[in-house]
């Protein structure tokens, strides 16, 4: 039985991380704060949603071929595959250019580099190129309710497959909220943001850059403002700066 995500303590948790996470990144910080506990959605980081984009073409070719054939759809549905594998290699290669995978995040993001500013403007086309298509990146609850049956399967034997590697680190690309713009990029594990990263605004500039535990700033890292500015660096505690008691 296919269970909306708000039926699942995972999702919930995964809700809830990704957007205290986005209220870094908002300029009315506890506004959003409050609205994070209330959302009803599902977000995926983008290659992920590639890769959904793409099992859900291939399930839909193969009701395509059932007799009678539908010729047309076939090569449709083909050309959408063999369109979006390019796009997840060329994200997969662009994101490998601005995290290592052994060593994480590449060179200083907070004074970068002419080479990586150029790879990280690489991963912003990449971004906005996968909002244009489509690809599924978010997923509310009445949206759940509404998918066909041959998403539903799909969906759910994609998240059964990112549950099933829960513990395995992987790097990606999580877009902001209907939008083409860059909100993250670093670790993941699951759905969450695990291992280091980077946070954006949606003008592109840097608010947080350092490490993540189950969706929420933790370890060493640095925070910035809309200038710029450093409003925190030193060590992060479940998403807060962990301030020593003589900086109160």
């Amino acid at each position: 039985m296919i269970t909306s995500p708000s039926d699942d303590p995972a999702s919930e948790d995964t809700r809830v991380g990704v957007a205290a996470v986005h209220c870094v990144t908002h300029a009315h910080w506890a506004t959003c704060k409050r609205r994070a506990t209330s959302l009803q959605e599902m977000r995926l980081p983008a290659g992920l949603g590639l890769e959904l984009l793409l099992a859900n073409s291939r399930a839909e070719r193969g009701v395509c071929e059932m007799p009678p054939q539908d010729p047309a759809c076939i090569a449709a549905r083909r050309e959408e595959e063999e369109a979006v594998k390019v796009l997840h290699a060329e994200l997969h290669a662009a994101v490998s250019t601005v995290i290592d995978e052994q060593h994480g995040l590449v060179g200083n993001l907070l004074q970068p580099s002419a080479a990586l500013r150029q790879h990280v403007a690489l991963v912003r086309k990449l971004a906005a190129l996968i909002h244009s298509q489509k690809a599924p990146d978010q997923l509310s609850q009445e949206g759940w309710r509404t998918l066909n049956a041959v998403s539903a399967v799909v969906l759910k034997q994609t998240l059964a497959r990112v549950e099933a590697d829960a513990a395995t680190s992987f790097h990606d690309v999580l877009l902001h909220h209907d939008s083409p713009h860059i909100l993250y990029i670093g670790a993941f594990k699951g759905l969450r943001f695990d291992g280091l990263g980077c946070l954006y605004r949606t003008d592109g500039s840097l608010a947080y850059s350092g490490g993540f535990r189950d969706g929420l700033m933790h370890g060493q890292g640095t925070l910035l403002d809309h200038q710029g500015a450093v409003l925190w660096k030193g060590h992060f505690y479940d998403g807060s700066p962990a301030r020593p008691w003589y900086s109160l």
